[in-house]
């Protein structure tokens, strides 16, 4: 640890307007808050009688997305230290991971929401097998991932194996299982589904670390990239 310089010489408030600078506290309010109101309506506009015309509801969402917008122009114009680069918001990089996280998010919740029930009463598995093939995507996604590390860091190329190889792979994969989740096909199909899918699951988690902007933060959400990386760099 290094050592902590001598006092500041900062009050307590001094310290707190400081610190909310640096970290860019009112970025964070703003985004936190605004997607939060935005995608909260999407969850709870069915229970209301009126649904999505209950006028609190509206107002929710367009709150949210008026805190987004603000956001992006805190950033852009007010911002002492920015949470988020500005440049990344417009960076084709940046946008192409997000797009494709996106889209592999929407595409497993798809198909995973009753995969486990499906299991149990078209499959016929017990609780325990159901458990095993369900969770076949996120204990794969997690290994994988120590693989297709090695081997991006080793090659250098991330685009060419994300496009080229884990992309269709996903597509087979989610393409098969539209055909094999029938009550007549062998449970083994299912299981080769998931392993096509779950390599680009593990691809995806790097594609939401822009090279452009290394975040300790993002890093640590993974152990398995951080652990991996400790052992590469020896």
């Amino acid at each position: 640890m290094p050592r902590r310089e001598g006092h500041s010489g900062r009050t307590t408030s001094h310290s707190l307007l400081y610190y909310c600078r640096e970290f860019d506290a009112a970025g964070l309010f703003l985004l936190s808050a605004g997607l939060a109101l935005f995608l909260l309506p999407f969850n709870i506009y069915s229970l209301q009688d009126n649904g999505w015309r209950t006028p609190w509801i509206i107002c929710m969402a367009v709150i949210g997305f008026t805190l987004i917008i603000a956001f992006i122009i805190w950033e852009k114009l007010y911002a002492p230290i920015t949470f988020m680069p500005y440049s990344l918001l417009l960076d084709r990089t940046v946008l192409g991971a997000c797009v494709l996280s996106a889209t592999l998010f929407i595409s497993y919740y798809c198909w995973a929401s009753y995969f486990s029930s499906f299991l149990m009463v078209v499959k016929y598995l017990n609780v325990t097998d159901a458990s095993y093939v369900s969770n076949i995507y996120s204990v794969g996604n997690t290994f994988s991932a120590l693989f297709i590390g090695w081997l991006i860091r080793n090659t250098g190329r991330y685009k060419a194996i994300c496009l080229w190889f884990a992309i269709p792979l996903h597509i087979l994969g989610i393409g098969l299982m539209i055909n094999f989740r029938q009550p007549s096909s062998n449970i083994g199909y299912i299981i080769m589904c998931q392993v096509f899918v779950l390599l680009l699951g593990a691809l995806s988690s790097f594609a939401t670390r822009s090279p452009r902007w290394p975040s300790p933060c993002s890093i640590s959400i993974s152990p398995w990239f951080w652990l991996w990386s400790l052992y590469l760099r020896k």
